[in-house]
């Protein structure tokens, strides 16, 4: 966003120069930059005129413009989507130099020869990110070297504003935030009119979507060119002029940042503005002068027959105001976000009414804009204010939020005194109330982002400033008490699969529906008002963004890829929280130490020592059943129970879901409520490092084919252990040889290792253990000793 460095001196007097505002601003939170102050940045680089703009002929996104400096024109190729005829813009013609030592050529663009660049912002050194050109006042003098044109009373200031701030895409909202550092008072525009009048004929049918409708009809206006003043500080701003009514609404929408629009009323079929949503089939030609097919979740402002505008989006080419215009119904309005955002998301357009709409405008602003917008209108293109009406969904009022100034310290680590915290919530607009210890404060409506204490803090340490908070180390004494302490489930997993070489992926919760069902997944989550074809589901598994992931990154070279996501998935009854690991590849990278042989493929074994490894350690009981999602390999999948209860899934995806890949691919998903109940039931236990040393056996079994392999383990876990006999096994090897074992039969070698908690064992007491384990897996399965 673009403001005036003397515009915003007009609502508070401070001393700073731009450069110093700049440091200033970003301290608050605002990454902001002043235009035009460093010098000879550009060489060849000239103001000129777009006077045409045509399609590229051999390129869809590039566009071939004509171009003047006054004197000469220039063919230029432009592939920005902003570019357009009559505007005034910054042109490096051949041989021009721009920061970064970047020079300009002559050169061929898909066949056609381009005599210059039309730059942005970004490419002038002036912002690290810029989309589009950059436009210039259309009163800047043409063929002039660009930094001439920068050469003003005034200066640009570049700011970027955070999603949670929309109090701040506005002169008046930028400083009452330098204001409050300042300590400086803020003062507000002028409003030389309000006074009561009949009501025009308006009607708001969604009022869950329109929470708040002033419309004021001023009969008698004189349409035509904005007064100088006004021309230049919307030019500044990047606007372009376009009459009086027009600018006007512009011109508040800079000042105050709430969106308005103006309806000719004579266009208006009845004379009569409805805010409905769209019918189905219906269009509407805007004042960008494409037509668009409405849906009709979408808002609309409508006369008797037609929409007139989509609603905080765009208005339409046919109710717009022009010379002839003698009455005009003027909207300030509170559309809810949502609304705004559908819209424009469908519609693909972006402009300055909805990027402000889409993150929260202010109910209390609605009325300040537009009584700001009539005066303004009445003095400069005189006429009459005949009617008003103000059209409320619902009683608003503020909310309050006490502050307990003990929890200040605590969080900054600094304390700061009742006194100076109402000083502060006094110079950021909210008025409060101190009780003893505690200040309540009264939030205005354009401060959408204070929700509750912990807010109020942030605003605190923002104006006393975070440099102005001491730096102090705290000395940290671990707790070495033995006993059981909490696990944190998430924490404890994201470090596991961390060290064991797997790398986070942060994904929507929104999918495709076709996403589900090519993974044979009928029962989705359909959203009932979708931002888009692509959001229309959300997801019942973190499979379908894993395998995006993973897809992606085998189809550029990555080779192992190991991924995984912690996150919701949806079911039509609610929500839990899911594990999601995904992994393909070789098994290690390939090194000299390996002999020259290819590292072994990640495969179901590999995964299944994955799952033993997060597993581990947390006297957690893992059972084999047939619960299998339809996406795994049948012969290649196991399903998990805890302590009885399903808690997920894991094995190879089947062949039809990966065969873009040379190889397979591997995926496990758990239920993170099912681990930490059972993980809760048996929490880690912290003691001192033993010093006994360890005994090692190796156990090979003969057994039958048909005994489950989970019962074999759930025996050997519970044989080999006892009050004073610490042990740990992993299965070593597996042997399948009927001629040496016999028809049906199948050795299993076990690797143990077992610990005295107070003395070193001896044979005899390890023997002992053994033959039990041998003598218990014999009693219940009929399992004997490989010979």
């Amino acid at each position: 966003m673009i403001l005036s460095y003397n515009w915003l001196k007009e609502f508070v007097k401070f001393k700073q120069q731009p450069a110093e505002l700049c440091e200033l601003l970003i301290s608050l939170g605002f990454e902001a930059t002043a235009l035009g102050l460093r010098k000879g940045l550009w060489k060849n680089v000239i103001t000129a005129k777009v006077l045409e703009k045509n399609k590229h002929p051999n390129a869809d996104k590039l566009s071939l413009c004509s171009v003047s400096d006054g004197t000469k024109t220039y063919a230029v190729v432009c592939g920005a989507s902003n570019v357009e005829a009559g505007q005034v813009i910054a042109l490096a013609v051949i041989g021009a130099e721009l920061p970064g030592n970047f020079k300009i050529t002559r050169a061929k663009i898909r066949g056609i020869e381009s005599e210059g660049m039309i730059c942005s912002a970004k490419e002038l050194g002036l912002a690290e990110e810029s989309e589009g050109i950059m436009v210039l006042p259309a009163s800047a003098p043409l063929g002039i070297p660009l930094e001439e044109a920068f050469k003003d009373d005034d200066i640009a200031i570049d700011i970027e504003i955070t999603t949670n701030r929309p109090d701040c895409l506005s002169h008046i909202g930028i400083a009452r935030e330098i204001g409050a550092r300042l300590k400086l008072p803020v003062s507000m525009p002028e409003i030389t009119v309000r006074q009561l009048a009949d009501k025009p004929d308006i009607t708001v049918n969604e009022s869950n979507l329109c929470r708040r409708y002033i419309g004021c009809e001023i009969t008698g206006l004189k349409v035509g060119p904005s007064p100088e003043w006004l021309v230049k500080k919307i030019e500044k701003c990047g606007l372009r002029p376009i009459n009086n009514v027009v600018d006007i609404t512009n011109f508040v929408l800079l000042e105050l940042g709430h969106p308005m629009h103006a309806f000719d009323k004579d266009k208006l079929e009845g004379g009569k503005l409805i805010v409905r949503n769209a019918d189905k089939g219906e269009t509407i030609q805007a004042l960008d002068g494409k037509k668009y097919a409405l849906e009709s979740s979408m808002l609309v402002i409508a006369d008797e027959k037609r929409p007139a505008a989509i609603a905080g989006v765009i208005g339409g080419e046919e109710s717009g105001v022009t010379e002839n215009t003698k009455t005009i119904i003027l909207e300030s309005a509170h559309f809810a976000p949502v609304s705004v955002r559908r819209a424009s998301k469908a519609l693909n357009i972006s402009t300055d009414s909805s990027y402000r709409f889409e993150r929260g405008t202010s109910w209390e602003m609605c009325e300040t804009a537009s009584w700001r917008a009539v005066s303004l209108i009445l003095e400069l293109a005189g006429g009459k204010l005949e009617r008003r009406t103000d059209i409320k969904a619902a009683d608003f009022h503020r909310t309050e939020i006490t502050l307990n100034s003990e929890n200040v310290p605590k969080v900054l680590g600094i304390p700061v005194s009742i006194n100076e915290i109402a000083d502060i919530f006094g110079f950021i607009g909210l008025p409060c109330k101190v009780n003893g210890g505690e200040i309540t404060a009264e939030i205005p409506s354009w401060r959408p982002d204070l929700k509750e204490e912990v807010d109020l803090i942030e605003e605190i340490a923002r104006m006393r400033g975070y440099d102005t908070i001491p730096v102090h180390i705290n000395t940290i004494t671990p707790d070495m008490k033995e006993g059981k302490k909490p696990l944190n489930t998430e924490k404890f997993l994201r470090e596991r699969l961390f060290a064991l070489g797997f790398n986070e992926c942060l994904n929507y919760s929104f999918v495709q529906e076709k996403d589900l069902t090519s993974l044979n997944l009928p029962n989705s989550v359909r959203i009932k008002n979708p931002l888009s074809k692509e959001n229309e589901c959300l997801r019942t598994t973190l499979l379908p963004w894993l395998l995006k992931n993973i897809l992606l990154n085998l189809s550029q070279g990555f080779a192992p890829v190991k991924l995984f996501e912690t996150g919701n998935i949806f079911a039509k009854d609610g929500e839990t929280k899911s594990l999601g690991i995904i992994a393909s590849g070789p098994a290690s990278q390939n090194w000299w130490g390996n002999g020259g042989k290819t590292a072994p493929a990640i495969d179901f074994a590999y995964l299944t020592g994955v799952i033993n490894n997060i597993f581990h350690g947390n006297n957690v009981r893992v059972l084999t059943n047939d619960r299998i999602p339809p996406y795994f390999h049948p012969g290649k999948s196991a399903s998990v129970e805890i302590n009885g209860k399903h808690a997920g899934a894991y094995g190879v995806i089947s062949p039809e879901f990966s065969n873009e890949t040379q190889g397979e691919l591997l995926y496990a998903e758990f239920s993170i409520p099912v681990l930490s109940a059972a993980w809760k039931q048996s929490s880690p236990s912290y003691r001192q490092l033993r010093r006994q040393p360890p005994v090692k056996r190796d156990l090979s079994i003969v057994a039958s084919k048909d005994t489950p392999f989970d019962k074999i383990n759930q025996l050997i876990a519970k044989a080999s252990s006892s009050d004073a006999v610490s042990s740990e096994y992993y299965l070593s090897d597996i042997f399948d040889d009927p001629s040496k074992l016999g028809e049906g039969k199948i050795s299993y070698t076990f690797h143990l290792t077992f610990r005295h908690k107070e003395k070193t064992l001896t044979d005899t007491e390890i023997t002992a253990v053994v033959n039990g384990i041998i003598n218990t897996l014999h009693d219940k399965l009929g399992i004997s000793l490989r010979s």
